[in-house]
């Protein structure tokens, strides 16, 4: 397997953990915040990341794969779909980063304004035994500043990895907030007859498959480990919850019954697990203590009970019912009492999501013309927002663990697939691979362990 492969499709195991990261300047701390991403209209800032240095200990042969150019791919892929920058063409880049010293002067600054930068990102690739030494540094062209520096050291399987952390860094010292790179989204994909689980990183590289049988695989939903994610599957030929683990690629089952049973999430701290069933003859929802697996149930309305969604704090349960005549968004209380409808501007709304905030419920409504949007509502129900537009269908909202972007399924394209959506600017990114049809986005909550 070449280095250039398994850079970006190794296992996030532990030899992340043996990434050092450190604060190279003290200057970092107090590093100025000047990208407003919650004002609209903002102008994005104009970036160049020339390729890294590369050391002669760490100069690839004739042959093999280069380190100091994947990563630099990699962190313009992140950078691209975050919404804040322009990322400018290397081919308008005035000089050669192999020829100039890592730390710009007076005339690099001048060359690097000439090619329109405001921002430039330059790194160092350095061998250190068998380990890779990178180094990144964040400089303001403008004002000729230093803002901040990152050095990471791994193996050559974390090259990705080092890319995601020096991008959130990023965002988090120009924005005050850490971005999702390194998180993946889990997603549906049909395969002839059957649906299988696939994953994909967060810019569309990387994607793979998590489970690959012959039966019906859906409702993918990250446990907040990121080693495992429950499903709906017809494995055993009834569709029971299900838990897969990555790491053992092991199987197991968590509620069985003659109904159907579809996974909502874990609480914030792992220890109960909403879920939809219809064991009593009706579609409602439980609630699992994951230790000792007894459900309570949480509905008893006559009416469909699905898609149940935590608040962060996990205090409050958002679902989908049908109690007033249409499918309408209500929330309820943990224990499942106080229920009350929040959405009233469409005659069908579903896929609820409750953002990492606690301020906003994604969710989808039909409009006039038939087609599903995606809204974003408060909590209280008081004011609706649409920001996905088309004759086509936007749906199954997912929210990125910083809640900069919406992981949602389109058919924009004429066949259903999975998008990135960033909000403000409300642009979608097409991320799962040409000619899959894919559905149902969920975002992990951090990093994948494999």
């Amino acid at each position: 397997m070449s280095l250039a492969h398994s850079s970006l499709a190794a296992p996030l195991r532990t030899a992340l953990v043996a990434i050092a990261t450190l604060l190279l300047f003290a200057a970092a701390a107090n590093a100025r915040i000047y990208i407003a991403i919650d004002t609209p209209g903002v102008r994005p800032v104009p970036v160049a990341i020339p390729t890294l240095r590369v050391t002669d200990k760490a100069r690839p042969t004739y042959g093999e794969p280069s380190p100091h150019l994947i990563i630099a791919d990699i962190l313009r892929r992140n950078l691209r779909i975050v919404g804040e920058f322009e990322l400018l063409d290397p081919r308008g880049y005035l000089e050669d980063p192999q020829l100039v010293p890592l730390v710009p002067d007076s005339d690099s600054f001048s060359s690097w304004q000439t090619a329109g930068a405001e921002l430039l990102i330059k790194g160092q690739v350095d061998r250190s035994g068998l380990e890779l030494v990178v180094e990144f540094h964040a400089y303001d062209v403008i004002r000729r500043e230093f803002l901040f520096g990152k050095r990471y050291r791994g193996s050559d399987e974390t090259l990705g990895s080092m890319a995601h952390m020096f991008a959130n860094a990023l965002l988090e010292n120009l924005t005050g907030e850490k971005g999702p790179f390194g998180t993946e989204i889990a997603y549906v994909v049909r395969v002839g007859k059957s649906k299988n689980i696939a994953s994909v990183e967060v810019d569309g590289s990387n994607p793979r498959w998590i489970t690959r049988n012959p039966s019906l695989n859906l409702n993918p939903i990250w446990a907040r480990d990121g080693k495992s994610i429950y499903m709906t599957t017809y494995y055993g030929g009834n569709p029971d919850l299900c838990r897969f683990h990555i790491p053992t690629g092991k199987l197991r089952y968590v509620y069985r019954d003659e109904g159907m049973d579809m996974p909502g999430q874990e609480d914030a701290t792992g220890n109960e697990m909403l879920f939809t069933s219809s064991i009593d003859g009706n579609m409602d929802i439980y609630k699992m203590d994951m230790k000792t697996r007894k459900a309570k149930r949480l509905t008893t309305d006559r009416s469909i009970d699905v898609s149940p969604t935590w608040s962060p704090d996990s205090q409050k349960i958002v679902f989908v019912s049908d109690r007033k005549g249409n499918p309408h968004l209500f929330v309820m209380d943990a224990d499942g009492g106080g229920a009350r409808r929040i959405t009233f501007s469409s005659n069908h709304n579903g896929d609820p999501a409750w953002s990492p905030k606690g301020g906003q419920i994604a969710y989808t409504a039909m409009d006039k013309k038939g087609a599903f949007q995606v809204h974003i509502v408060d909590p209280e129900g008081k004011k609706s927002t649409q920001v996905t537009f088309g004759d086509y269908d936007t749906h199954d909202p997912s929210w990125s663990p910083d809640g900069r972007f919406l992981a949602v399924t389109s058919n924009k394209d004429g066949k259903e697939a999975v998008f990135v959506l960033r909000l403000g600017i409300n642009k979608l990114w097409r991320i799962s691979p040409e000619g899959q049809q894919a559905n149902q986005p969920y975002w992990s909550h951090g990093p994948v362990v494999r």
